[in-house]
């Protein structure tokens, strides 16, 4: 009788254990496949935006790009302004490794210019084959990704949250500029970092533009050569 209430117990207390582990399971499933459904409304958003512009944005418009319910859009984001500003702050986080990437290239081309003593001439020529490289691979490889950086200013005006995540960006872009044009001996690098960053945008914008391929390197080359001419 004994083995057989031991036996009795230690299948109940498996199955009270089994019944647990299931109970557990299904909040994690359930938290996994809300991740990925509100994953997929950002990725639905961004395509949408990049097709037809951000004034295409609606609920309506992602849910059917997402082919989830309506009322999905409505619960993982509280509104319009709340879909639109995560789904560009995770495109932003995504496009974080290519910036970081094309930043390591150039703070390394600066590290050799300082071992190799290249003269000005040279160092200009280098720096605009990299910036060229980069506003090409960004334009014409990645289109939608240049579309994307563009579409949220003009929202911005009326998005606080968008405006802010935009500020941030921009920051840090001018952060890196300003380590550029230190390295370069810039007296006023801070100065000098808005200016280049105007020259960047002012190309990549003129780019997109273009029907066609467009060589940013000659005005690149040119803007370079000017600062770093002997002051």
């Amino acid at each position: 009788m004994k083995d057989t209430n031991a036996a009795k117990d230690a299948r109940a207390a498996n199955a009270g254990i089994a019944g647990q582990a299931a109970a557990e399971k299904r909040p994690a499933r359930s938290r996994a496949s809300g991740i990925q459904r509100r994953a997929d409304i950002i990725g639905a958003t961004l395509r949408v935006m990049a097709r037809e512009g951000l004034r295409a944005v609606s609920h309506r418009a992602v849910a059917t790009e997402a082919q989830v319910p309506l009322a999905a859009t409505t619960y993982y984001f509280r509104d319009l302004e709340d879909l639109i500003v995560e789904s560009f702050l995770h495109w932003s986080e995504r496009q974080g490794g290519e910036i970081a990437q094309f930043q390591a290239r150039v703070l390394a081309l600066l590290a050799g210019f300082e071992a190799s003593g290249l003269a000005p001439a040279a160092r200009a020529e280098a720096l605009a084959e990299a910036a060229a490289l980069y506003v090409q691979d960004q334009v014409q490889r990645l289109r939608d990704a240049g579309v994307l950086e563009y579409a949220p200013l003009h929202e911005a005006i009326r998005m606080p949250r968008l405006r802010a995540a935009l500020e941030r960006q921009q920051q840090a872009h001018l952060g890196f500029l300003e380590k550029v044009h230190i390295a370069l001996g810039s007296p006023r690098a801070a100065l000098d970092a808005q200016i280049t960053n105007s020259v960047l945008l002012g190309l990549e914008k003129a780019a997109l533009l273009a029907q066609g391929p467009v060589d940013t390197r000659p005005a690149l080359l040119r803007y370079l050569q000017g600062v770093l001419a002997p002051r």
